[in-house]
């Protein structure tokens, strides 16, 4: 579920987010609080009754405890926030509201990689996750027709939803299956890279990122799948070494339908999914290559040519249209990984390397 943390002051000041008008802030209340669903509450109101008085007072609180299922009270709740450990614990999906100023929650953001709002920042940051956003679905096409804010010709598309990240998942059955090394350079080079680059924009710079890629492998002479899934994560590895700085850690789970539960219903097999948003895709991401007929790039992350008929969707996690779309395929993927083991007996093949978790599949569900 999501967590939500709110310090008081944040409800008691929310009256500044408003400057006239707003769409944004307005958004934020009438959709997102609005619509919230087995929602988790940490907030530093003292206790039940306490929250009861504020919300015959403020209808900002009183919308909020018409919802929460869950309240955690916290009396160190400023120190617990800011501290590391806070990412770990709980639900990956989490959104403060802090009594803080902007400035501070920026300092926040940046570290944990989570989307800290204050009154004075609410107008700017909801932005990225505004419910009626008109530009969530990109053709995958470099027609001069479209116009830009509606094709994806780029990997750079990607930073008009550049939010702050602490995990991400990337599930495509095709992108890490290569016969030639040299296929799969080229398709490090001119997708894989670029589309981590932007997507790690954002991400904390306190806490190591998780990122996941879920694909198949090949297995064909002379090499043996366990050397390609060994030989693509050194790669990859190396190669966001050279774009960032920041911590990580980087898993790869092989797909393979074999290794399924009884009567398991599969995850989404082209998707993005980080602590904010959901990203899917038609025809899968690796979106252009130098390989006749997949597409040709004018240069590393820009697309000239493409052969399928495909759309990228950008869908937030906040908007409860999609919220429960992620939680399925997150759950469905924490349940598959939980059966995968690396049978000693089976030197040649791996099922996971060189661990199968990441805090985003930490999601609270019942198998």
């Amino acid at each position: 579920m999501l967590e939500l943390a709110i310090d008081k002051n944040f409800a008691d000041r929310f009256y500044l987010a408003y400057q006239g008008k707003d769409e944004y802030v307005d958004d934020f209340i009438h959709y997102f609080l609005k619509h919230l669903q087995r929602c988790k509450l940490l907030t530093n109101y003292c206790n039940l009754d306490e929250l009861q008085d504020a919300a015959r007072e403020n209808p900002l609180v009183e919308l909020l405890i018409e919802r929460i299922p869950e309240v955690e009270f916290k009396a160190d709740f400023e120190e617990w926030i800011d501290s590391p450990a806070y990412v770990g614990i709980g639900s990956p999906i989490k959104l403060v509201l802090s009594g803080q100023r902007a400035e501070t929650c920026s300092n926040r953001r940046k570290r944990q990689g989570l989307e800290h709002l204050c009154p004075e920042n609410l107008h700017e940051r909801w932005k990225v996750y505004y419910s009626r956003r008109t530009d969530i679905n990109k053709k995958t096409t470099a027609d001069p027709e479209l116009p830009s804010e509606f094709r994806f010709d780029s990997w750079a598309q990607l930073q008009s939803f550049v939010h702050p990240l602490n995990a991400v998942i990337i599930v495509d059955f095709y992108l890490l299956k290569w016969d030639m090394e040299k296929n799969f350079t080229d398709s490090l080079h001119n997708n894989i890279i670029p589309m981590l680059e932007n997507l790690l924009a954002e991400a904390s710079t306190d806490i190591p990122v998780n990122i996941t890629f879920v694909s198949e492998f090949s297995d064909r002479p002379p090499a043996k799948q366990a050397e390609r899934v060994k030989k693509t994560r050194e790669l990859i590895n190396a190669a966001i070494g050279k774009i960032t700085t920041k911590a990580f850690s980087l898993n790869l789970i092989v797909h393979n339908k074999s290794e399924y539960p009884k009567n398991f219903q599969e995850f989404h097999d082209r998707i993005i999914i980080t602590n904010y948003f959901y990203i899917n895709c038609g025809a899968g991401f690796n979106i252009g290559s130098r390989k006749p007929g997949l597409g040709v790039f004018d240069k590393p992350g820009k697309i000239s040519r493409i052969r399928h008929n495909s759309e990228i969707q950008f869908r937030s996690i906040l908007n409860i249209q999609n919220y429960w779309t992620a939680f399925k395929d997150l759950k469905q993927l924490d349940i598959y990984c939980k059966k995968l083991e690396n049978h000693p007996g089976l030197p040649d093949y791996l099922n996971f390397s060189p661990d199968k978790t990441n805090r985003l599949m930490g999601i609270e569900h019942w198998e």
